[in-house]
C-alpha cells in the first residue's frame, strides 16, 4: 500500500498513509449576544467560514403571516479546522459572546447532529409550504374533523390560533353542548 494525496477543504494537499482517516473541519457552537445570530452569520460569510443558523416558522399571536426565527435563539453552528488561523477572529467577531468549550478546547459536534437538524428544518419548511399545519389554512367557523388524539373522530369548528406552538382553539360538541378546547394543529383536517 502506498500513500495517497488528499485535499482537505481550504487546505493544501496532505499525504495520508494507508489506514489513516482524513479529518476535515469540525462543527462547533457559539453563543451570540442577544438577537445577534444574523450579524454573526454575515460576519462569518465575509471570511468564508461556513456557519449554520437553523430556522423555524413562527407566528405572532393574532397574525396570519409566518416569520422565521432561530431554532436555538442565541446560538450559531460553524465549521472550522482546530488548527485554523481564524479562531482569534471568531472569538472577537461582532455579536459573539463565546464558543462552547470543555474548559481547554472548543466542543466539537458530530456531523450527524448537524445533518439531523438540517433534515428536521427542511421537514418543517415543507410542512409550512405544503399545507397541513399551516394555521392560515383554516378560517373562523370552518368545520373540521379531529383525526388523532383522545378526541379522534369528533367534528369541530375552528375558532382561532393560540400561539406559534401549533395549537389552535376549536369548538366540539360534548355532552350536548359546544365546548371550547385546545388541540394541536396536526390533529385536524377539513371536514368533508
Amino acid at each position: 500500500m502506498t500513500e495517497r494525496n488528499t485535499r482537505l477543504p481550504g487546505k493544501k494537499e496532505v499525504k495520508v498513509k494507508p489506514g489513516e482517516q482524513v479529518v476535515g473541519p469540525e462543527w462547533y457552537i457559539l453563543k451570540t449576544k442577544p438577537k445577534a445570530e444574523e450579524l454573526v452569520k454575515n460576519a462569518f460569510k465575509q471570511y468564508s467560514i461556513e456557519s449554520y443558523l437553523p430556522l423555524v416558522y413562527t407566528r405572532n399571536p393574532g397574525r396570519k403571516s409566518l416569520k422565521t426565527a432561530p431554532l436555538f435563539p442565541g446560538y450559531v453552528f460553524f465549521q472550522l479546522e482546530l488548527e485554523s488561523n481564524y479562531w482569534a477572529f471568531i472569538r472577537w467577531a461582532p455579536g459573539v459572546s463565546y464558543v462552547l468549550n470543555d474548559g481547554d478546547h472548543p466542543t466539537a459536534l458530530p456531523v450527524s447532529v448537524i445533518e439531523e437538524i438540517k433534515t428536521r428544518e427542511a421537514q418543517n419548511r415543507l410542512q409550512k409550504l405544503n399545507g397541513p399545519g399551516d394555521m392560515g389554512q383554516f378560517n373562523k367557523n370552518e368545520p373540521l374533523k379531529i383525526i388523532s388524539g383522545p378526541l379522534a373522530g369528533l367534528e369541530a369548528v375552528f375558532e382561532g390560533s393560540l400561539s406559534s406552538r401549533q395549537r389552535v382553539k376549536v369548538l366540539v360538541r360534548l355532552l350536548g353542548r359546544l365546548t371550547s378546547i385546545n388541540v394541536g394543529l396536526e390533529d385536524l383536517e377539513r371536514a368533508v
